[in-house]
């Protein structure tokens, strides 16, 4: 018994250190173990991959925002009456309504910044934009 005690203790007291180490470096570590985590990246390329992998053509929007926030992200949504600007000039406020999201992660001095806008009609994503960015003081 005494030699039970003498391993659940440090790993009792481990078990929260390692929790808080990850969230440090991936963020909330949750969406990694039951695979649903958006791996940020610096290219924009690479990211929009990654978000388009992970929300395809034609899932619910529901479903979409959920995993954004999931991921650390805050979003809201956009009604196609409203003006609006992206940084991809192609989409204007005729193309439907949309869920707009960021993410901002400091390090330092410094900050990278993602954004999402997932467009949907009638509750189904019919395409998904994502784009990095980012500044230092």
């Amino acid at each position: 018994m005494t030699k039970l005690k003498r391993f659940v203790k440090p790993l009792l007291i481990a078990t929260p250190l390692v929790w808080l180490l990850a969230q440090c470096s991936v963020g909330n570590p949750l969406p990694i173990l039951i695979g649903k985590k958006i791996w940020l990246h610096r290219d924009d390329s690479v990211l929009r991959n990654e978000v388009r992998r992970m929300i395809p053509i034609g899932s619910s929007i529901t479903f979409a925002k959920l995993l954004l926030e999931f991921n650390g992200f805050e979003c809201v949504y956009g009604k196609k009456s409203e003006l609006w600007a992206h940084w991809d000039t192609r989409i204007t406020r005729k193309d439907g309504d949309y869920l707009s999201c960021g993410r901002t992660h400091s390090y330092l001095v410094c900050a990278l910044t993602n954004a999402t806008t997932v467009r949907y009609i009638k509750d189904e994503v019919t395409s998904v934009y994502a784009s990095t960015g980012g500044y230092c003081l």
